[in-house]
C-alpha cells in the first residue's frame, strides 16, 4: 500500500526515504551528485552512473536482439525497437495525417 503522497503532486510511494528524495529531486531542485569529469548534475546516484558510462565511458550495454543497434540508454533501446522492427508510428499529424514514430515532427507543418 502506498502510503506515503507528496504534497506538490500526485506521486506517491510505500517507502518515506523515496518521498523524500522525490522532494528534495523534483520540487527542491537538490542535485547533490556531480560529475567529477564535467558539470553535469542530478539528484540520483544512477543518473550519475548511467551518465558516466554513456557519456564519458562510451558503455552501450542494451543491445537489440535484432540487428547490431547498441545504445547506452534503455528507452533508446525500446524506441529502437518500436519504430524500426514493429513500425510503431504514435504521432499523427492532424491536418494531413502523416505518423511518426518521433514525438515534434507531426507537427512542423
Amino acid at each position: 500500500m502506498k502510503n506515503h503522497k507528496c504534497n506538490d503532486c500526485d506521486y506517491t510511494t510505500n517507502r518515506k526515504e523515496s518521498l523524500q528524495r522525490h522532494v528534495n529531486n523534483v520540487h527542491l531542485g537538490i542535485k547533490n551528485h556531480k560529475c567529477n569529469q564535467c558539470d553535469y548534475e542530478t539528484g540520483r546516484k544512477g543518473n550519475l552512473k548511467g551518465h558516466i558510462n554513456s557519456v564519458h565511458l562510451g558503455t552501450k550495454n542494451h543491445e537489440c536482439n535484432d540487428c547490431d543497434f547498441k545504445t547506452s540508454k534503455k528507452y533508446a533501446l525500446t524506441r529502437h525497437i518500436n519504430s524500426i522492427h514493429l513500425g510503431i508510428k504514435n504521432h499523427e499529424c492532424d491536418q494531413c495525417g502523416y505518423r511518426t514514430n518521433r514525438k515534434g515532427v507531426s507537427n512542423v507543418m
